[in-house]
């Protein structure tokens, strides 16, 4: 797979301008890359910086639901309606 010919000091002081104010369009123009692939930098810098933040839990915080806190493991969430007793109450017309 081919590399990048951007550095990560290079990426990191395009996504810097931006987030300092400068248009999106513009830093992309003065870089010489597409807002696609700002975009794409942009998610992957804050995936890893989430990874990397010692704050966040094994899971992430989209799969924090789903995890359990002390083994990281997948646990089944009980959503309300499976909580419920089978006979219903009574409806007061």
């Amino acid at each position: 797979m081919k590399g990048s010919k951007f550095s990560e000091a290079q990426i990191a002081f395009v996504l810097k301008q931006a987030e300092d104010g400068t248009a999106i369009g513009e830093v992309c123009r003065k870089a010489g890359i597409s807002e696609a692939t700002f975009y794409i930098r942009r998610r992957s810098a804050s995936i890893k910086a989430l990874s990397s933040s010692p704050a966040t839990s094994t899971c992430g915080p989209i799969r924090r639901m789903w995890c359990s806190t002390s083994h990281g493991q997948a646990s089944r969430l009980t959503t309300p309606s499976s909580s419920r007793s089978t006979a219903s109450p009574a409806r007061s017309a």
